[in-house]
């Protein structure tokens, strides 16, 4: 009997430790992703300023057009 308490504590051990390991990669997985999203949204912010400094560049050009 002593046995079976000993096999099945042992065993939830073992699982509570494999879940504790999958954390662990899932939030170091989750980190990268992002630090990766961040990189893209930074890179992709300067082009899209450029791009409304222009607009605006162009409206005011044609304003004084008219």
């Amino acid at each position: 009997m002593a046995s079976i308490v000993f096999w099945s504590y042992w065993n939830a051990q073992k699982a509570k430790r494999k879940l504790n390991q999958q954390n662990q990669k899932l939030e170091d997985i989750n980190d990268t992703k992002d630090r990766f999203f961040s990189i893209i949204a930074h890179d992709l912010q300067n082009p899209l300023i450029g791009l409304r400094s222009v607009g605006k560049q162009m409206e005011h050009y044609l304003a004084q057009n008219d």
